[in-house]
């Protein structure tokens, strides 16, 4: 099997590249704009994993076919590269056994993740997705943020990609902070799956865009107060058309979905009116 080359090539992207014609994603300003979006964002779960194996090259496709605004992977840094992958170990989505950070990026890269899917890396999802939609990046395992950046930036070299369109998120806050202190113009998002003592501050301190909620646990408060504060509110994972359209009477930003299809199907026909 040919190994795959090293991000660390990203730095010879053309930046002579051009965006090629009908290119119009959904980015995400600086601040949330006070009257928001449209309808709520439509972030296809660890790509489309109710659509075709998780974190893969497949699930990219599908979602990109189903007219998602952004994606969202999730990454391990395993010898100097990116690899998309969700859990601690390989066992529930491959055919192999053990931890991720066990695994060499060669054996990594050997195992089948699904109808014949290898284990992608960061470099291949962006090639594919080619700025036809947002990515947002969850830094999964630790030490991902050096990397991320590089990524990021590497990418926006190519003229196909606005800053905007890029998003690292992650449940490890130390993380986030690196991040802001390698790049501040870099969006960052902020998991929770509770809430802390005083969100704002929190928010605030670590200088993040978008605020990304669990849907069994937010509530309409959390999501004004992130609101109030400029940033985007999100909530995952959204499956059920019940749980959509109370978030929307919550007025959330942008829901994560493993058929984003489905989701995508049912604003459209609902087309429920937003609060200003």
């Amino acid at each position: 099997m040919k190994l795959p080359a090293s991000i660390r090539s990203w730095a010879s992207w053309p930046s002579t590249a051009t965006v090629p014609t009908g290119y119009d994603p959904i980015v995400l300003s600086a601040r949330r704009p006070t009257v928001g979006l449209p309808r709520p964002l439509v972030i296809g779960h660890r790509a489309a994993r109710g659509l075709a194996p998780e974190n893969t090259l497949l699930a990219v496709r599908e979602a990109l076919a189903a007219g998602v605004d952004m994606i969202e992977i999730d990454v391990w840094h395993i010898d100097g590269e990116l690899v998309v992958m969700h859990d601690q170990r390989v066992d529930r989505t491959t055919n192999g056994v053990g931890y991720v950070q066990d695994f060499s990026l060669h054996d990594l890269r050997m195992l089948d993740a699904g109808y014949g899917q290898r284990v992608p890396l960061l470099e291949e999802v962006i090639e594919l997705v080619d700025g036809r939609c947002s990515i947002n990046i969850e830094l999964k395992g630790p030490d991902c943020a050096d990397a991320a950046v590089e990524a990021v930036n590497a990418a926006l070299r190519t003229a196909r990609w606005q800053r905007e369109q890029f998003l690292l998120s992650s449940f490890d806050h130390e993380q986030l902070a690196r991040v802001r202190q390698l790049d501040q113009y870099i969006r960052t998002g902020l998991l929770l799956a509770g809430v802390p003592y005083d969100l704002a501050s929190y928010a605030q301190q670590l200088g993040v865009s978008s605020v990304h909620f669990s849907v069994d646990l937010v509530r309409p408060e959390w999501i004004a107060t992130v609101q109030g504060l400029g940033l985007w509110a999100f909530a995952y994972t959204v499956n059920d058309h019940c749980d959509l359209a109370w978030l929307q009477s919550m007025n959330i930003d942008g829901v994560f979905a493993d058929y984003p299809d489905d989701i995508l199907a049912q604003l459209a026909a609902t087309a429920v009116p937003r609060v200003a």
